[in-house]
């Protein structure tokens, strides 16, 4: 159950990492002029999906995700073919497996780092 949950977890960092990727390039109008997205808005579109949808079985009672943790490259007049690059780390905190690996003798930290990127163009 552990490691279906891991990889749920792997598939949604991914996801949020796409969904500040694809915020990040679509032109946002206000009716009448272009207004570039900032840094801030990009990781609160990342950390609202990832934290919405994380399974975080060790750490309980806190937001598995920080915006202080993600990586934004980006040119910030956002042209036209410029790359956007968001990069989510997220550390995956197992809660039974590092007990049977100390039962039976072996040692687990008990975590593994799961990251998510994506690399989208300006439209």
């Amino acid at each position: 159950i552990e490691f279906g949950i891991l990889l749920f977890d792997k598939a949604v960092v991914t996801n949020a990492s796409r969904e500040g990727a694809r915020a990040a390039i679509v032109y946002n109008t206000d009716g009448t002029d272009y207004t570039p997205i900032t840094e801030a808005e990009i990781k609160d579109v990342v950390t609202s999906y990832a934290n919405g949808y994380l399974v975080n079985l060790g750490v309980a009672g806190s937001s598995p995700l920080s915006a202080d943790e993600i990586t934004i490259t980006y040119d910030p007049a956002l042209e036209s073919g410029a790359d956007v690059t968001v990069v989510v780390p997220y550390t995956y905190n197992f809660l039974v497996f590092p007990n049977l690996t100390n039962l039976i003798g072996g040692t687990f930290t008990g975590t593994v780092d799961l990251v998510g990127t994506t690399v989208m163009r300006m439209e």
